[in-house]
């Protein structure tokens, strides 16, 4: 899970992303994991609460990353980065999906990023199901539902 906010805990960079491996018994490729979510491998020695938060969220996306998970559920997770990391790791993620079959559900109020990313997209309003849609059909005629429904206008 990524939270929209970092929850960072441990004294490095690396002992955060190696967090759940650990706990499971087993290891992660830090630099790696770092590398792909756009950050430097020396950061790995740094104390994550020093970080900028945009730093903070990206680590927080290799430590979860780390345990290989199937499924991946994020809030909000690219919120706190510039257009540049925040297309980086959209591009990560569809790639795992693509490559390793990884499954994501992401919540964004972000309607171009849930077009960029979603191929099936569920519109929750005041915890209820608002509309569902395909990819398809959420480029097209479900677009401006969603769009009314985002906005408050009937």
């Amino acid at each position: 899970m990524i939270f929209q906010l970092p929850a960072l805990s441990g004294e490095t960079v690396e002992e955060t992303v190696l967090y759940g491996p650990r706990l499971l018994g087993s290891d992660a490729d830090v630099a790696g994991l770092l590398g792909a979510v756009g950050l430097d491998q020396e950061l790995a020695s740094r104390d994550p609460g020093g970080l900028s938060v945009g730093q903070q969220q990206r680590v927080s996306i290799a430590r979860a990353l780390a345990l290989g998970p199937e499924v991946l559920l994020m809030d909000e997770p690219t919120s706190a980065l510039d257009e540049s990391a925040r297309d980086r790791i959209e591009l990560l993620v569809k790639d795992l999906n693509r490559r390793e079959g990884l499954t994501f559900v992401i919540v964004s109020h972000d309607l171009a990023q849930v077009e960029r990313l979603a191929d099936r997209v569920v519109l929750v309003d005041a915890g209820r199901v608002a509309g569902e849609w395909d990819r398809e059909e959420f480029d097209g005629g479900g677009s401006e539902k969603v769009r009314r429904l985002v906005s408050g206008r009937p």
